[in-house]
C-alpha cells in the first residue's frame, strides 16, 4: 500500500530541497495541511506538489486574500 499523500509529499520535498530533517519535520508538523496541499499523482504516486498557504496582503487601505506558494516541486524521474 502506498503511503499517505502527506508522507509522499514530504518524501518528494526531501528529494527536491536541501533542508535539514529538523526543518522538514517542523514544516510538516506546523505548516502543512491537506487542504492547502495540491498534488499531481501518476499511477497512484505523488509526482508534483505545492502548498498554497493563506496570506493577507495589505495594499493601501485594502486587504486582499491571497496565498504564499511554498514547496513547489516535481519528481525528477
Amino acid at each position: 500500500m502506498l503511503s499517505s499523500i502527506k508522507e509522499q509529499t514530504k518524501r518528494l520535498w526531501k528529494a527536491s530541497f536541501d533542508d535539514t530533517d529538523n526543518f522538514v519535520e517542523l514544516y510538516f508538523d506546523r505548516v502543512f495541511r491537506t487542504d492547502i496541499n495540491h498534488t499531481i499523482e501518476y499511477e497512484g504516486r505523488v509526482v508534483a506538489a505545492l502548498q498554497a498557504i493563506p496570506f493577507l496582503f495589505k495594499t493601501g487601505d485594502k486587504i486582499l486574500k491571497t496565498a504564499y506558494l511554498s514547496g513547489i516541486t516535481t519528481d525528477a524521474g
